[in-house]
């Protein structure tokens, strides 16, 4: 019987260990949980303040560029017109100048100059019209662009809009590049599309003059009615990204900024490793503080077995002697 009742009590320690070591596992799994959602909703929080700040950054940088090409564009081309030449020392990059007027979606060259030794120095009025190809400028936009690729050689076509007129150029993407790299951050991926569904600049050079129109985010920000927008999207190999777009004002363009949600769950599951690597440190030392604690009372019930079982060989060994013959 004692046998039986030591054995209770061992299981008895088992069975309470291994409560209490299911308890702090269940708490410890949903402080986790819960931990685990807020540092990623704080994270997408975080995204969405520097993408913002990226995108905001790049067009004011961009609509300060534009402002100072729209001044030394008008400037030249009526040099042009009155002197028939261009000061192509203040125009750093551009290959072509021309000046014209619109006729519907299409441009009528009346004035143009090339920079020595450009390539595009043989072109004439026909060649550069047919580049341009049609324009769509919407109520309140100015400047249109359209990137165009001529034998591995980028160029960027900018329209600058004055009343019935307008000044055109074809220049290098340097200038477009420069501005993307100085404001990218870490893995966040910097892009330039136009509303015709092209890249005008992108963190990846090979990017340049490729369609877009089958993006998700593209397609989100055409339908969209807003300027602005971002959330979580699935791209068509099937990768998650983050991405913030913004429609730079008076232009038929959009700055998107872009980051791998990978990289967010990277750090993620990082850091729920190591609070689950925390926890099963914290299971064995409160298994070990159980124990600890029920060694004492162990002891306890092994003395008094024991004294129990000597008190009843006595009463035992009574019984015989006191027995008749």
């Amino acid at each position: 019987m004692s046998q039986l009742t030591q054995k209770n009590f061992s299981g008895l320690k088992i069975q309470l260990v291994l409560a209490f070591s299911l308890f702090i596992a269940l708490f410890f799994g949903l402080a986790v949980y819960r931990l685990d959602q807020l540092t990623f909703s704080d994270r997408l929080s975080w995204l969405e303040n520097q993408s913002r700040l990226q995108v905001s950054n790049f067009n004011q940088s961009m609509k300060s560029f534009l402002s100072r090409q729209r001044a030394l564009f008008v400037w030249n081309a009526q040099e042009l017109i009155n002197k028939k030449t261009v000061q192509w020392s203040q125009l750093e990059g551009v290959q072509l100048l021309a000046s014209g007027r619109l006729n519907k979606q299409n441009i009528v060259v009346e004035q143009w100059a090339h920079r020595e030794n450009s390539p595009l120095v043989s072109w004439q009025a026909l060649q550069i019209e047919k580049a341009v190809g049609k324009v769509d400028f919407v109520e309140g936009q100015e400047i249109y662009v359209r990137p165009l690729q001529i034998q591995k050689k980028n160029y960027v076509i900018v329209l600058f809009k004055l009343q019935d007129k307008l000044v055109l150029s074809f220049s290098d993407d340097e200038a477009w590049k420069a501005h993307l790299d100085a404001l990218k951050v870490g893995s966040a991926e910097l892009a330039v599309w136009t509303k015709g569904g092209y890249t005008v600049a992108h963190s990846t050079a090979e990017y340049f003059a490729q369609a877009v129109d089958g993006d998700v985010v593209f397609a989100e920000a055409q339908r969209s009615d807003n300027n602005h927008g971002l959330g979580v999207f699935k791209q068509a190999n099937g990768s998650q990204i983050f991405a913030y777009y913004e429609q730079m004002e008076g232009t038929n363009l959009y700055t998107i900024s872009s980051v791998p949600l990978r990289e967010v769950n990277a750090g993620r599951w990082s850091l729920i490793l190591q609070f689950l690597f925390l926890g099963f440190g914290l299971i064995f030392i409160c298994m070990a503080g159980v124990i600890f604690i029920l060694k004492p009372f162990e002891k306890n019930y092994e003395r008094l077995r024991l004294e129990i079982k000597n008190e009843n060989m006595k009463l035992a060994l009574g019984s015989v002697e006191a027995a008749p013959n």
